[in-house]
């Protein structure tokens, strides 16, 4: 009997190793007063552009992070009666994903290139022989060239599954050995922890749309050339078809069925006509 349980995390963190003149700033500023430390790390996200011989540099908050879970049980047997050999046995599993660091920047970033400290704001390098322009100073102008704010959703899901099998290794002669399985294998329906995942569509469910004022006023202004192309519009007044979403309005929590119907015969033999001969083959389907 085997068991196992796994946990992988990979994070990534913004740096701030590229410029090192905005990097000595801030650990300046961090040594002598310390209580700026956590103001730091909720300002906007700054990046610079790669240009020439500079590379970006992040300042501020970018996070993210990503688990991986697994808890394994395996159970493995064999048994041996005479000519044949028996294996059997099943397995157990429970996989979860999660990010619950991946929020990008949800204190804002800003970009800065070279519009602003170059000689034409609409073409680097305008002037012969002169490299223009400098993210630095654009950093330090004040002038960015594009910012946001990220608003990313976080999410856990998982599904477990399980599996039996076995399979009989049958020597029937000193030459021929016939092998003969099956394995059957159940993957449960995947399910998020708030159920924020989608279950399909609904082709006969009222669509949200059909209460909107002005799809209703857009259909009215249309009616006269739906008409005349030979289509009713009182057809066109109800919309149907939608998302479906799991563990609402009586759906189950799972993303999508069960399969059942996984069953997986396996056949195999070896066959030795002399000993310096042996003639293999198999057929199985699998999951």
């Amino acid at each position: 009997m085997r068991s196992g349980h796994e946990i992988t995390a990979a994070i990534k963190r913004g740096t701030c190793s590229a410029v090192e003149i905005a990097r000595e700033a801030l650990a300046r500023i961090e040594a002598v007063e310390p209580q700026l430390q956590a103001y730091i790390s909720m300002l906007p996200e700054r990046a610079l552009a790669r240009v020439s011989q500079f590379y970006p540099q992040v300042v501020g908050n970018n996070l993210g992070t990503d688990v991986f879970n697994t808890i394994a049980f395996y159970n493995d047997w064999t048994k041996t009666l005479a000519n044949h050999t028996i294996h059997f046995g099943g397995e157990v599993q429970s996989l979860f994903y999660g990010n619950p660091g991946s929020v990008g920047s949800p204190n804002g970033y800003f970009s800065f290139g070279t519009q602003n400290t170059q000689y034409n704001p609409l073409q680097r390098n305008s002037l012969s022989g002169v490299n223009d322009g400098f993210p630095i100073a654009d950093l330090l102008l004040g002038y960015p060239a594009s910012g946001g704010v990220d608003y990313n959703s976080t999410l856990a899901e998982g599904n477990p599954t399980w599996a039996l099998y076995v399979q009989d290794d049958w020597k029937i002669t000193p030459k021929l050995t016939i092998n003969v399985g099956i394995r059957y294998d159940v993957q449960l329906g995947l399910r998020e922890r708030y159920n924020r995942l989608n279950r399909g569509l609904c082709f006969t469910c009222v669509n949200p749309i059909t209460n909107s004022p002005v799809y209703q006023a857009n259909l009215a202004a249309d009616a006269p050339a739906l008409a005349a192309a030979g289509i009713n519009p009182a057809s066109l007044s109800t919309v149907y078809g939608g998302l479906q979403f799991p563990g609402v309005n009586g759906n189950s929590k799972d993303a999508y069925d069960t399969d059942w119907s996984n069953i997986q015969p396996r056949f195999g033999f070896a066959y030795s006509p002399d000993s310096k001969t042996v003639i293999r083959g198999g057929y199985g389907i699998f999951y």
